[in-house]
């Protein structure tokens, strides 16, 4: 795929070869996280415990990582497109020195702070468990992973801006790859081959942390090596000193959109408190429904991803009809490809949560909510393609506001209505869960319809003066 994706003659082919990698790249790393928990819940639910709330923390910066990786790829998108390649090196030289700021700085935190951290999250040990125990071991390694994590993100925002989506996707397989070899041997004291027992090192918990951190160094220095030899940009050393109108753009973008995700984590994490309290049947079949949806969820986020690198691409180069057209295309394909896994929750719900539990009360509870969810799917598609428009078009604090009001103000406030006052109990969750992502899509795709037209209409105004200019001057 060429840098210069703006030139493309046939859109869906585009379209295509742009997010099947993305979609396989996504799921390859929920799988890594699936891989990581059976391989060590093997050894005990007292490590799965410790890993859980130690990666929660890791995952703050993983949060931070990928907004600001987001700004990178909406900047360089519109340089691509513009064919300034000065400053598309200038923003990929930025992006990357935001990284590594950002990477040292919270290395350093988690480094004097970690322990702190992991208890104000509830790590604690007891007589039967010690789970803060073996989480300080596992942060204490993990903690250096944090710049090899940043910078992974960074240069991953950085191939997407470009259309280079093939190429994380190849390594994220590698990394499930590595990240399996390096478990089996760090993780346990003895595998079997071919019946033949070899004694390995027996890290547990120390080893499933070092075997993380190893697979995603070996797959970081490859995507470095591959900008360094492959791709071949033009970089200098200039390049990295910050310049004010770049870096305004990526944290017009980061910022923004780094307080969404947190806060709409937070909101979640509340949201899970009220679930919880329903019962432990309710929470695993809210476990169990959730791991189902992200079926579709996951590939679902794909189009976001895929409408920033077309769009900014697009806009860049002024191809205003173009990018029109594309909006079109990715709303449409979203809401085919979603509302397809809609219909399939809704008539086939026993087909999805049987993949995850064999226990009839969950199954059944779990493919109710998984049929109220299935109503949502559409308005879901219409959110992911929508936001990334508007963070594409700069109005990532529209989203903030969005996210923000329907988290805290629909989503919890119904939920804590439908427990507290009907007897719908876990069905009431899942209810508010629809309303909120309703109301979220309806609102992000007016506004982004507002901002749009708005600049394809200038853009239609600055033509027209253009070409009277011209017309007058060449009487």
């Amino acid at each position: 795929m060429e840098d210069k994706i703006y030139l493309t003659k046939n859109l869906n082919k585009t379209i295509f070869v742009l997010i099947i990698p993305v979609i396989i790249e996504l799921l390859l790393e929920t799988m890594i996280g699936y891989v990581n928990v059976s391989m060590l819940g093997r050894h005990g639910k007292n490590y799965l415990a410790a890993a859980e709330i130690a990666n929660n923390l890791i995952n703050t910066c993983l949060i931070l990582a990928n907004a600001f990786s987001l700004g990178g790829t909406v900047i360089i998108t519109k340089y691509i497109g513009a064919e300034k390649s000065d400053k598309r090196n200038q923003a990929i030289a930025q992006t990357i020195s935001i990284g590594l700021i950002f990477s040292l700085l919270f290395t350093l935190i988690y480094y004097l702070f970690s322990t702190n951290f992991l208890i104000l999250m509830g790590a604690k040990d007891t007589s039967e468990a010690t789970i803060l125990s073996y989480s300080k071991v596992y942060i204490s390694v993990m903690t250096f992973s944090i710049p090899v994590l940043m910078f992974r993100q960074m240069f991953v925002g950085i191939l997407r801006g470009m259309g280079k989506t093939k190429v994380p996707m190849y390594l994220s397989a590698l990394n499930i790859v590595l990240n399996i070899i390096f478990n089996f041997v760090l993780i346990y004291d003895k595998v079997s081959i071919f019946h033949i027992d070899i004694n390995t090192l027996g890290l547990m918990i120390k080893g499933a942390a070092l075997a993380t951190f190893f697979s995603r160094s070996i797959c970081l220095g490859l995507l470095i090596l591959y900008f360094i030899k492959v791709s071949k940009f033009n970089i200098k050393l200039a390049d990295f000193v910050f310049k004010k109108d770049i870096i305004l753009g990526i944290f017009s973008v980061g910022i923004p959109t780094a307080l969404e995700m947190m806060i709409f984590r937070g909101g979640m994490l509340y949201y899970l408190s009220m679930v919880t309290s329903l019962g432990p049947t309710e929470t695993a079949a809210h476990s169990v429904a959730n791991a189902a949806e992200s079926i579709s969820y996951t590939p679902g986020s794909a189009f976001n991803v895929v409408i920033v690198t077309l769009v900014g691409q697009f806009l860049g180069a002024k191809n205003y009809e173009m990018a029109k057209f594309c909006i079109k295309k990715i709303d449409r394909f979203a809401m085919i490809f979603m509302g397809s896994m809609g219909l399939c929750f809704f008539v086939f719900p026993q087909l999805f949560v049987g993949i995850f539990t064999d226990e009839p009360e969950v199954i059944e509870l779990s493919s109710k909510v998984l049929r109220i969810e299935a109503l949502a799917q559409i308005s879901f598609a219409r959110y992911n393609v929508y936001s990334g428009l508007m963070r594409t078009i700069g109005k990532s604090k529209h989203i903030f506001i969005v996210t923000t009001s329907g988290v805290w103000l629909i989503r919890i406030v119904t939920t804590f209505v439908l427990i507290k006052y009907t007897s719908l109990g876990l069905i009431g969750a899942w209810i508010a869960m629809c309303v909120d992502i309703i109301y979220r899509s309806l609102l992000i795709t007016l506004l982004a319809n507002i901002f749009t037209k708005k600049i394809f209409q200038l853009s239609k105004k600055r033509s027209f003066f253009h070409k009277l200019k011209i017309s007058f001057f060449d009487r």
